[in-house]
């Protein structure tokens, strides 16, 4: 942004200009990851959209290597102390995660990470509509944590590597993205080869920071991170605002659980198995019943359709999900054609928040859990009905945690009438469990 220093007004319709071509530039090409380096750039003084940018050009099928050094800017002048305008909540968001990327200031991570933690429901609460988009901002970071912001050596990369390898499915490498007739006829690894947009040799740069960050053994801290997150988010029961980062969080844990290879008599879920232990499946069902009670029409959400509204078009957080490596397998996670109908849109048009989507995003949420719920019980024929994560009970419209899964909670309900959500799955978690213990009796 070298355009216009002297005159901030000019400087900033300058930048906005730049964002909507690289915008557009995206949408053509979504598993670009040197068009979101860009629009990390861009994105200054915004440390949140920052790191979403450069975690995103990443953990995508074409990853801009670059930006494991342009990221350094972001990290470096925070963790060094120098906070600058932002809240702090998000000045610790970024301590953390520098530490995740880079092995350094891990004497200060502890620190950091009550900072963010602690704040993180008072954020939430005065952020109210405008936290929608740091909302799935924040999901998506913290899951290209987990993939260990794109290195193959990450657990979790190995484990999606192999189900893509053995799935009846288009390899991800640009299956979805419009290229020239001479790249679409070109092999897989060509493409990925030629397309790395990057000035240096990739797997040089990748081994250059291997000996910095051993994904594996930060893994685990991160997780718990991660899960320390969720537990903040989830806990605000009934809240709208935290609807973005919840489906970012289930559009995800779907399409890892959708991720199998064969094993035996069961399929293996390499993915899940990382993850499973170290979510709150409680929290989360006490959290959807909160979305449940009143929904209208549950039919619509209890199918296996991918939901569709009357505008049919995308959610701003789907857009933020669009291209990484986990989302872009063709119909893992989102129909074909899906974000064909308003790629000509505008992108203040595309994430301005119309009435209707926090009804859509209700929907969306449960619809997704519905799927979870679906795939855990036809993982599992020996628990006779119970999911392998959670249940949902057709007939109380609620959503049960596996009985490994379930503990006590104390939960501050955003609104008076949802305080009974909690006794009311508490006894339907008793319930189911009586049932299969007279059962198993018989």
């Amino acid at each position: 942004m070298a355009i216009e220093d002297d005159d901030l007004h000019v400087r900033e319709v300058w930048r906005a200009v730049s964002r909507q071509w690289y915008s557009r530039a995206s949408d053509m090409a979504p598993t670009t990851g040197r068009l979101y380096h860009h629009l990390a750039i861009l994105a200054r003084p915004n440390v949140v959209a920052q790191l979403f940018y450069y975690a995103k050009s990443l953990c995508v099928p074409i990853p801009f290597h670059i930006a494991r050094d342009s990221i350094l800017t972001l990290f470096e002048p925070i963790m060094a102390g120098s906070y600058g305008e932002s809240h702090a909540v998000d000045h610790a968001l970024v301590r953390c995660h520098g530490t995740f990327f880079t092995g350094k200031g891990t004497e200060d991570f502890e620190e950091a990470r009550k900072e963010f933690i602690s704040n993180l429901d008072l954020a939430v609460a005065k952020g109210a509509r405008r936290w929608l988009e740091a909302g799935y901002q924040i999901a998506v970071t913290n899951l290209c944590a987990l993939f260990g912001y794109g290195l193959p050596a990450n657990v979790l990369m190995k484990a999606f590597d192999a189900s893509t390898k053995e799935a009846p499915m288009p390899k991800i490498v640009l299956t979805d993205e419009p290229t020239s007739a001479e790249s679409q006829a070109a092999s897989p690894e060509k493409q990925k080869s030629s397309n790395t947009d990057d000035e240096n040799d990739p797997a040089a740069t990748m081994e250059a920071k291997e000996d910095v960050v051993d994904p594996s053994k930060h893994f685990k801290e991160v997780l718990q991170f991660v899960e320390s997150t969720d537990r903040i988010v989830l806990s605000r029961l009934g809240d709208l605002n935290i609807l973005s980062y919840t489906i970012v969080k289930l559009t995800f844990l779907l399409a890892m659980a959708r991720l199998k290879v064969p094993g035996g008599d069961k399929p293996i879920t390499p993915a899940m198995s990382h993850l499973e232990a170290s979510f709150p499946w409680n929290l989360l069902c006490l959290c959807l019943n909160s979305f449940a009670a009143g929904f209208e029409a549950p039919e619509r959400y209890e199918k296996n359709d991918f939901p569709r509204t009357a505008e049919r078009r995308p959610l701003p957080e789907d857009w933020a999900m669009r291209g990484l490596v986990w989302a872009d397998p063709a119909e893992v996670v989102f129909p074909r054609e899906y974000f064909a109908v308003t790629e000509s849109m505008e992108e203040d048009e595309r994430m301005f928040e119309t009435p209707s989507m926090g009804e859509q995003r209700r929907e969306r949420c449960l619809w997704l859990a519905y799927q979870i719920a679906q795939i855990g019980t036809l993982g599992d024929a020996d628990k006779k009905g119970e999911g392998r994560w959670i249940t949902y009970n057709p007939d109380t419209k609620m959503f049960l945690p596996a009985a490994e899964y379930v503990s006590d909670l104390e939960i501050r309900p955003l609104e008076t009438e949802l305080a009974s959500i909690s006794s009311r799955q508490e006894a339907g978690m008793e319930h189911f469990l009586t049932k299969k213990e007279t059962k198993s009796l018989s």
